[in-house]
């Protein structure tokens, strides 16, 4: 931030947006399901949880659960 750049990160649920905020990041780019072959989680076990949340869903859910840019 002291050089002027701007930090953009990537969540695949409402949980990582909340820990991608509460890390400092200025944005958030909600990453469905539907990622094309490759879903950046945060998570080393993604299928664990069932996740799988469709990008409109996903987007709706992170507008609701951070303050930061989606």
């Amino acid at each position: 931030r002291r050089a002027g750049t701007v930090t953009l990160t990537t969540a695949t649920t409402p949980a990582e947006a909340r820990a991608v905020e509460r890390a400092g990041a200025d944005a958030v780019i909600a990453q469905g399901v539907e990622a094309g072959g490759h879903q950046g989680t945060h998570r080393d076990a993604p299928e664990a949880d069932g996740s799988g949340i469709g990008l409109l869903s996903l987007v709706a859910q992170v507008r609701e659960t951070v303050s930061i840019p989606v």
